[in-house]
């Protein structure tokens, strides 16, 4: 029987690499084989116990892989063929519940969740992206891409620069000609600057905490300087009508740029305004 190995995930700190049956595929199903997973902060915290997860899980979420077998239904359901390359983002949700109702499908508990919510222990397991094989499910969203992009680039693409472009542009409604500042210049602070600049052409810039002396960001016609991390030269971000000058509080940000237009956190599917 040909088999699939599986980063799993027995509870906090309890990762083994199991094998796993390759499943028969149903008619709305498919098959796909993995060639890169990206390892986000989630994960690490699923490892450690920071989040609650229902064990056993295969991790894994970001996920490239090309189709594999596919289901005499599935190709019409998810518009791609055997031997594309695909990522795998997120699922449609139920369609029924108060989440997905309120358009966050993200959050329905009913629908496949690679790398999370859906258990590996019963058929057909294969339900996380650090592994060989992956089930297709009928309510997963797959992409075709291209096979001249990197394996990094397009795992990047489905994962980290897909939440940017969600936060920034479709949350957060960055248009032409606005300026925007984005606090905390992690992978999803730079993803969200990114697709705010592409989009805005004006000025984008990202803002932290650990950024050395004397450090700045280029960010269209302005210069947005930092303060060290030991608070001995002062500096002021500025950003549309607003000004940072020694505060770098979520709070703080909130107040002293709604009077130019809205902020919002990431990853919370709300605006504060």
């Amino acid at each position: 029987m040909a088999t699939s190995r599986g980063a799993t995930l027995l509870g906090p700190d309890k990762l083994e690499i199991r094998e796993y049956p390759i499943p028969d595929i149903p008619p709305d199903g498919g098959l796909v084989r993995v060639e890169m997973g990206g390892v986000c902060g989630t994960d690490v915290k699923y490892l450690h116990g920071k989040l609650q997860v229902p064990y056993p899980i295969i991790l894994g979420h970001e996920i490239l892989g090309r189709v594999e077998k596919l289901g005499k239904n599935a190709a019409a359901i998810h518009h791609v063929r055997e031997g594309d390359r695909i990522i795998l983002k997120g699922a449609i949700g139920c369609g029924r519940c108060a989440d997905c109702r309120r358009n966050n499908q993200r959050f329905c508990k009913q629908r496949t969740n690679y790398g999370g919510r859906t258990k590996c222990d019963q058929p057909p397991h294969l339900f996380g992206g650090f592994a060989d094989y992956l089930y297709l499910a009928p309510d997963v969203l797959a992409t075709k891409v291209s096979d001249a992009l990197p394996a990094e680039a397009a795992a990047l693409v489905g994962s980290v620069m897909a939440n940017g472009f969600q936060w920034a542009i479709r949350r957060g409604g960055v248009k032409t000609g606005d300026y925007v500042l984005i606090q905390g210049p992690g992978q999803q602070g730079l993803s969200c600057t990114f697709a705010a600049r592409h989009c805005t052409r004006q000025a984008a810039t990202g803002i932290g905490k650990k950024l050395r002396r004397s450090s700045h960001y280029q960010c269209g016609r302005r210069k947005c300087h930092r303060r060290d991390s030991h608070g001995d030269q002062r500096g002021n971000v500025r950003c549309g009508r607003g000004r940072l000058g020694q505060s770098e509080s979520d709070t703080d940000v909130r107040r002293l740029f709604a009077s130019a237009g809205h902020t919002g956190v990431g990853g919370l599917d709300r605006r504060y305004n």
